[in-house]
């Protein structure tokens, strides 16, 4: 019997010890805010040098798409060029290994260690083989850091430009149709970055709640779009030049927020030097989106109002982090964005 007993035990200890899990490694944000912070200085520059001209257009650019796609393009850059673009990134003298390395982490915090929003990114090099041989050392890096896709196609045939847009589409969970309009004989590759966001409040809007209202666009002009309305208590800042309200998603990870200008000059739109396209879908129940300074907040017994019925900026953002994931441009919230 005493044999038998500690034949059991064992057998019992075993399986205990089998069904223990390592506890997941957490990405210290420590490890990735150079990469955030090169995301967002490139963000800004980008946005508001599209922002400069006086068109009415409405405005959305994701800063982490591009911020992405022009990494892995910097394995493939040389010299002056690579001088060049690490300028523009926000990260000059830096050491492309250490940014892919902080892009895969920061992909990972951002991807798997956010909680309950849905985000994921999917990057792909397209390329003829009859028009260029990529370096296989290029597209390894790309793939252990980026986990991008290498895929060849005919260029000279209409299904490889199909095949890219049908990749697109999937990635963004059909909310991108296409991104290559055509492909011209000078075409060598096309590396691309494709996101998808999507995330309900922490704290809801309540259905009844969404009524129609006047929006006053720069112009003066009023447009009839819908509105919602809640009595809450969150984060927000007010300074002679700006209003910003922060809203949290579910999990407390990402958040997005209204910047509303106090000037009567709001930016415009104008910029042509990567092609880009972004969606994003804000409503009642959350937001939806594919393509993206440290401030301190407080709360008090009896908050401020705020209402957005004029053009503001909205930005949805990673907290731990800060990196951008879209910056927009709200004009005519009854327009979509060009």
């Amino acid at each position: 019997m005493k044999n038998g007993l500690f034949i059991v035990l064992l057998v019992t200890l075993f399986f205990a010890c089998k069904k223990v899990e390592d506890p997941i490694v957490r990405i210290p944000v420590e490890d990735v805010q150079k990469v955030a912070d090169m995301n967002n200085g490139l963000g800004w520059d980008l946005f508001l040098q599209m922002a400069k001209s006086s068109s009415d257009s409405n405005l959305l650019i994701s800063p982490l798409s591009v911020h992405t796609a022009m990494s892995m393009a910097l394995n493939a850059a040389e010299s002056n060029t690579f001088e060049e673009m690490s300028d523009v990134m926000h990260c000059k003298g830096c050491d492309e290994t250490d940014i892919n390395e902080q892009n895969a982490k920061l992909r990972t915090l951002m991807e798997e260690q956010s909680g309950r929003a849905s985000f994921t990114s999917a990057n792909a090099f397209f390329f003829d083989e009859q028009r260029i041989a990529p370096k296989q050392n290029f597209l390894n890096t790309i793939n252990a850091h980026y986990g991008a896709e290498s895929l060849h196609y005919d260029f000279n045939q209409d299904s490889a430009k199909d095949n890219i847009n049908a990749w697109v589409k999937a990635k963004t969970n059909g909310k991108i149709d296409k991104i290559v309009e055509s492909i011209g004989p000078l075409d060598l590759a096309f590396l691309i970055n494709a996101l998808h966001f999507k995330a309900g409040w922490e704290h809801g809007f309540e259905p009844e709640m969404v009524w129609d209202a006047d929006f006053t666009r720069n112009d003066g002009s009023t447009v009839v779009v819908p509105f919602v309305s809640a009595d809450r208590l969150t984060s927000y800042i007010q300074t002679d030049e700006f209003n910003m309200v922060d809203f949290q998603f579910t999990d407390s990870t990402y958040s997005l927020s209204f910047v509303q200008s106090k000037t009567p000059q709001v930016l415009g739109n104008d910029w042509n030097t990567i092609k880009h396209k972004s969606v994003l879908k804000v409503d009642e129940n959350g937001a939806e989106g594919a393509a993206v300074t440290s401030i301190g907040f407080a709360t008090t017994s009896a908050p401020p109002s705020f209402r957005f019925d004029k053009p503001f900026v909205i930005i949805l953002r990673h907290i731990p982090t800060n990196a951008m994931v879209f910056t927009g441009l709200v004009k005519d919230p009854s327009k979509t964005q060009d």
